[in-house]
C-alpha cells in the first residue's frame, strides 16, 4: 500500500490516510465540520480517528475505498476520497471534508479536481456520486464543476444525529468528469445569488436507479433518503462538502 504522496498540486499534498493523522483528524473535526456529515462525531476522539483510519486502510488493501489525507505545508486540513457503493457496476460515492479554519480558500476544489482521477483509476470506477446538503452551494458548485449532475434527492439517517435528512444527489459517469484544475468554485459560490445558484433537483426518474438506494457519501451539510424512504447510512456512506469522508465506524 503506498503511503507516500500520490497527487501533488500549487498548493496542496495528497497521500493515502496513515494512523498518524488521528490526533490532527480528531482536532479538525470540531462542530461545524460535523454538522456537514452524517457518521462523524464531535467532539472526535483519537482512538475514534485511529479506527477510522484502519478501515480505511483496509478498504485501501481490499481496493474497495480509498481517502487522502488533504496536505498544505505539510499539515493535514481535511480528507477526501471515494468507496464502491455497487461493485458490479463499478460505481463510487465520493466524499470530503476540510477543518473549518481552512474554508474558503478554493483548497477543496483544488483537491477534488486533483484527487478525482487518481481515485478512479485505483478504484477502477465506471461512474461516480455524491450527496450535498440543499442549502450547501459551495460544495454543489464544486461537484457541477467536476462534471457530475443532480439526479435525485434521497433522505438518509445520520447515525450521529440520529435523525433524517434531506440531500441532493450528483453523479456522472467516469469519462464524463472534466477534472481540469481549480481553486475558484468555493469563492465564487459563497458569492452566489439564489438565482445563480445550481439548479433545483428534477424528480426521481426509473433512470436514475443507477444511483445506490443509499445516497452514499454526500457533499455538505446532509444526508438524503430515497423516493421517501430513510436509510441509515453505512460504513462508506457519508457527505460530501468541504467536510469529511472515508470509512464512519466509531
Amino acid at each position: 500500500m503506498a503511503t507516500g504522496i500520490v497527487v501533488q498540486t500549487d498548493r496542496l499534498a495528497l497521500r493515502p490516510v496513515e494512523p498518524a493523522d488521528a490526533p490532527a483528524t480528531a482536532a479538525l473535526m470540531t462542530p461545524a465540520v460535523a454538522a456537514r456529515l452524517l457518521s462523524w462525531p464531535a467532539p472526535m476522539s483519537v482512538a475514534q480517528a485511529r479506527r477510522r483510519i484502519d478501515a480505511s486502510r483496509a478498504a485501501l488493501a481490499a481496493g474497495t475505498g480509498a481517502d487522502l489525507a488533504i496536505l498544505h505545508d505539510g499539515r493535514l486540513i481535511g480528507w477526501i476520497g471515494a468507496h464502491l457503493v455497487a461493485a458490479p457496476r463499478r460505481l463510487g460515492s465520493i466524499g470530503y471534508w476540510l477543518g473549518a479554519e481552512v474554508h474558503g480558500r478554493g483548497y477543496m476544489a483544488e483537491a477534488a479536481h486533483a484527487a478525482l482521477p487518481w481515485l478512479v483509476d485505483r478504484l477502477a470506477l465506471a461512474a461516480v456520486e455524491a450527496g450535498v446538503q440543499p442549502h450547501n452551494f459551495a460544495s454543489q458548485a464544486i461537484l457541477e464543476g467536476l462534471g457530475l449532475q443532480i439526479k435525485a434527492r434521497r433522505r438518509l439517517v445520520s447515525p450521529s444525529r440520529g435523525t433524517a435528512e434531506d440531500a441532493i444527489v450528483f453523479a456522472a459517469p467516469a469519462a464524463r468528469l472534466t477534472l481540469s484544475p481549480r481553486r475558484a468554485p468555493e469563492r465564487r459560490a459563497a458569492a452566489m445569488t439564489p438565482a445563480h445558484r445550481p439548479s433545483r433537483p428534477r424528480p426521481v426518474r426509473a433512470h436514475d436507479n443507477l444511483l445506490t438506494p443509499r445516497g452514499r457519501y454526500m457533499a455538505g451539510p446532509t444526508a438524503i433518503a430515497d423516493r421517501g424512504t430513510s436509510h441509515s447510512a453505512s460504513n462508506d456512506q457519508e457527505l460530501a462538502g468541504g467536510g469529511p469522508v472515508g470509512p464512519h465506524r466509531q
